[in-house]
């Protein structure tokens, strides 16, 4: 494709960055229901927010409405904008857990917790098949690992946790959700 000027060249790549992040925030979940031992957790995407991974945000950090991660990822409230956003970053969604609201964001992994006395590492091959990657195996929890979708996309990491479930020998499928601190 030829453009005419610099600016029809940042126009098309800012939009095909734009469509590409509104794509991938689009696959998303728009809820998230996580059971576990401890607690029964819901989480609702928040429409109008995404988060920025991996990014040396600088300026922009400012205009965050929370930062986790020590400021490597940074929560915004509007559309993602490729012009301020690095090439290497990601973007991801922002959940809300219910009912308090609390802001979380995916990382992306997901800890799978099979029964006790199976280890993780038996199922790896199971693990490929549903489409994700072993990415650490736990030394003090060997029947638990943290995995991430083989695609690497936060989208595909959520959006197939129940093939992940349906494995033989699972006890519980978690996605990693950054929240803030509470104060006790």
């Amino acid at each position: 494709m030829r453009y005419n000027t610099y600016a029809e060249m940042l126009q098309f790549v800012e939009g095909r960055n734009r469509m590409s992040s509104k794509d991938s925030l689009s696959r998303c979940p728009k809820q998230l229901q996580v059971n576990n031992k401890q607690a029964n957790m819901r989480y609702v995407c928040k429409t109008n927010y995404y988060a920025v991974h991996n990014c040396e945000l600088g300026q922009m950090t400012r205009d965050a409405v929370a930062l986790f991660n020590e400021g490597r990822i940074a929560v915004f409230q509007g559309e993602p904008n490729a012009t301020t956003i690095a090439e290497h970053a990601t973007i991801g969604p922002v959940y809300a857990l219910q009912p308090s609201e609390t802001l979380a964001v995916p990382t992306g992994q997901v800890l799978v917790r099979f029964t006790e006395g199976v280890p993780a590492t038996a199922h790896t091959t199971e693990i490929e098949q549903a489409g994700y990657r072993l990415v650490e195996s736990l030394s003090y929890a060997p029947h638990a690992a943290w995995v991430c979708a083989r695609s690497g996309e936060i989208a595909d990491a959520l959006s197939h946790l129940s093939k992940l479930e349906q494995l033989p020998d699972v006890a519980n499928v978690e996605p990693q959700m950054l929240m803030e601190r509470a104060n006790r």
